[in-house]
């Protein structure tokens, strides 16, 4: 595209980050939603969604880096694009199924352990086990930081990356 084509469509190249951005989170979340849809408890729901960002960002590597720092809103438990991780949040604190102080503090526990996660995964993409091992531990940390007890989280975690990286071949 010539810049002076660019400028018809964009204001400036943020704005053009912004709305790739938009699109990629989009995709995400129709993933995420699609993998939580039948989930039996929201344990269940948050280790599935984290495995299915991990997948989606492993297979689709150039635009990982667009799923971190979302900008505004990124930190907001109450923005549209954060709906599905607080639901889950505030189901399993009602159900018994999650130990936390408040919903504030378990969405940045698993928004945190997303973010640092994705980072480390751009380091190690080309290292299906590593990728594989990396998603396991974080869903059972972020389950584990949710207070749900390690007998029952590890299975979850397990389950979840197995279920999510069922259908990946090591794209290196």
């Amino acid at each position: 595209m010539a810049r002076g084509s660019f400028y018809n469509h964009f204001r400036h190249l943020d704005e053009l980050v912004r709305v790739t951005r938009d699109l990629v989170q989009v995709e995400l979340a129709a993933a995420v939603a699609a993998a939580t849809a039948d989930s039996p408890d929201p344990p269940t729901s948050i280790a599935r969604g984290i495995a299915t960002m991990m997948r989606f960002g492993y297979t689709n590597r150039a635009d990982a880096p667009l799923l971190m720092g979302h900008g505004r809103g990124a930190a907001d438990p109450a923005a549209a694009g954060n709906a599905l991780l607080a639901a889950a949040l505030h189901d399993g604190v009602e159900r018994g199924d999650l130990d936390i102080r408040n919903l504030e503090m378990g969405f940045v526990a698993v928004r945190g352990i997303c973010e640092l996660g994705l980072s480390r995964m751009l380091v190690v993409h080309h290292e299906f086990s590593a990728v594989h091992e990396l998603t396991v531990g974080m869903c059972l940390s972020a389950l584990r930081a949710l207070g749900v007890p390690h007998e029952r989280a590890e299975p979850v975690a397990i389950a979840a990356v197995a279920r999510a990286f069922s259908s990946v071949i090591d794209v290196r």
